[in-house]
């Protein structure tokens, strides 16, 4: 047999390992096998930032599938622990992160984070606490963008367990924070989405519901640049009340906004995220297949093309 053909055999016997110990299962189970195909993987054929957790337990780097390149270099050694899809990074609150080149956000775009945190850990340290999961160009409410700044209030701070973000392109003289309405320290697994369009301005999504506590229609909608890259586990300033302590299993940005509809459905069925088009590859820009006598995935692309026949 040859090589290339018993390491796709081997990589496909991983996942569906992983699949069966799977820890967290939706509350529905969607297949759609065909729609699918044609539906939640053109979704990531144009993508800003791929950085999947899971395929990366242990190792120093996170590999950005988006095409470009954009390697999440994990710092001072958060743990491996087990996520909704297989690995995920578990941060200590104090000193761990991942930090991740700077890039340029479009006037449309839409943000996936999966991440957990417990009561218990959102109550540790003195203070306001404020737990950010995510932080590229740290804007202050009231102040100028740009900022895409993601974090939970801690449980000595006002509306405790609440996720925040503050939110805004070059041309926003003054950014506000949109909250979501609901606690999310509750050590469950959640999915966030952050949806950005112009006209509508951001919007927040956990496990699917729009869950924030206003709207503001004016901010946002205009690419924007933070002056440096992301920080992922942490906030750009590094102030020490503001690590985050809890887990990370996957972080996104997709240069389109999904609709309501899209977004339920990717939290009720997360594994649709990893399917390739029919008779295309996923993790190359722009996803076709390559030519010649290649096999039919090759090393780089096993991540996601074997998660195709997992259900």
């Amino acid at each position: 047999m040859p090589p290339e053909i018993e390491l796709n055999l081997e990589t496909l016997a991983r996942h569906r390992r992983l699949r069966r110990a799977w820890p967290q299962k939706p509350r529905k189970h969607i297949v759609r096998r065909s729609k699918t195909d044609q539906y939640y993987s053109y979704i990531w054929r144009d993508a800003t930032l791929i950085l999947p957790f899971w395929e990366n337990g242990g190792r120093a780097t996170i590999e950005d599938l988006s095409g470009f390149s954009r390697i999440g270099t994990i710092v001072n050694a958060p743990t491996w622990n087990t996520g909704v899809l297989g690995p995920a990074l578990s941060f200590n609150g104090t000193t761990q992160r991942v930090t991740v080149a700077d890039f340029t956000y479009g006037p449309t775009f839409t943000l996936l984070i999966w991440f957990k945190i417990t009561l218990a850990q959102n109550s540790q340290g003195p203070g306001t606490q404020l737990r950010h999961m995510y932080d590229h160009g740290h804007a202050t409410s009231g102040g100028p963008g740009p900022s895409c700044r993601i974090y939970v209030r801690g449980n000595s701070a006002s509306s405790p367990g609440q996720l925040s973000t503050i939110i805004g392109d070059d041309n926003d003289a003054s950014v506000n924070v949109l909250f979501s309405v609901i606690r999310v320290d509750d050590g469950k697994w959640h999915m966030l989405a952050i949806t950005v369009l112009k006209g509508e301005g951001a919007k927040i999504y956990i496990d699917g519901k729009n869950t924030q506590n206003t709207t503001f229609a004016t901010q946002c909608g205009d690419a924007f640049n933070p002056a440096t890259g992301p920080f992922i586990g942490c906030s750009q300033p590094l102030t020490s009340t503001e690590f985050w302590p809890g887990d990370i299993g996957f972080v996104g940005i997709l240069n389109s906004r999904l609709a309501p509809s899209q977004i339920a459905d990717l939290y009720m069925d997360p594994w649709a995220w990893l399917l390739p088009p029919s008779g295309q590859v996923f993790g190359f820009r722009p996803g076709i297949p390559p030519s010649g006598g290649a096999p039919p995935f090759l090393p780089e692309q096993l991540a996601f093309s074997a998660f195709g026949g997992i259900r």
